[in-house]
């Protein structure tokens, strides 16, 4: 996918790290207090222009005139190109959504909300575990006309059979050690994803799904085609692979 398609979204610690890379970035620099006051990083500088402003967690029900207006105009001062609320559609989610899409739109700007906000870009998680990776793309893009993007989130899920539950999600560090048991490795087209199966020291086999670094790049490159308009990269978790995956 192309750079412009793609936005890195960073802590205001990590912007040093990703200056020079030609991506636009996602600011994860603001919250909503139990208020319902929009909160800004303090690391922010003052001299940050442009990307997109993440709003994340939470969004508490309450006044949502009073907080898109906070918003509109934090992205107005800072020229963001739009608006990500990066939380659960629970809450005051999709009041706020309603608030903030119509005058985004007339300004120019993009809204991305978390699916079933009711408003906005509908951002879908890249994690699938069953099923075709690149159908669940083309029927969201056929249910939401209006557009969608995606969060690119590396996945390393750990079943156990032939019971399958909703499996054990694994830290970078327990997937390196299962890697290393020696099982036998292969890719899935439909998930675009790697898997290996094992049985332990328990007696138990199991079944490991995963991502690397060519893997998501391929889930870029099938999301283009399925006709997502954005893929937001959180830098914290795809900061080893984004060389990889931005081909630099």
């Amino acid at each position: 996918m192309k750079a412009e398609g793609m936005i890195l979204a960073v802590t205001a610690a990590e912007t040093a790290e990703c200056r020079g890379l030609g991506i636009p970035l996602g600011r994860m620099s603001y919250r909503v207090s139990p208020e319902g006051v929009l909160l800004r990083a303090a690391a922010l500088s003052g001299e940050v222009r442009g990307g997109v402003m993440i709003v994340m967690g939470r969004i508490p029900e309450g006044d949502a005139a009073r907080l898109s207006a906070a918003i509109l105009a934090e992205c107005a001062a800072r020229e963001y190109a739009g608006v990500y609320l990066d939380g659960e559609a629970a809450g005051g989610t999709a009041a706020l959504a309603a608030a903030l899409e119509a005058p985004l739109q007339a300004a120019g700007r993009r809204l991305y909300t978390p699916p079933g906000a009711g408003a906005g870009i509908p951002v879908l998680e890249s994690a699938v575990t069953g099923g075709s990776y690149r159908l669940y793309l083309e029927e969201a893009r056929a249910r939401h006309p209006e557009g969608i993007a995606l969060a690119l989130l590396p996945m390393a899920v750990s079943f156990v059979l032939p019971a399958w539950d909703e499996g054990q999600p694994l830290s970078r560090e327990e997937l390196a050690a299962e890697l290393a048991s020696g099982g036998l490795q292969y890719y899935s087209k439909e998930l675009c994803a790697r898997y290996q199966t094992s049985r332990g020291t328990d007696g138990l086999t199991r079944f490991l799904l995963y991502d690397d670094a060519d893997t998501l790049r391929e889930k870029c490159r099938v999301a283009e085609a399925a006709g997502v308009e954005a893929i937001f990269l959180p830098y914290a978790l795809l900061r080893t692979e984004l060389p990889d995956i931005l081909e630099i």
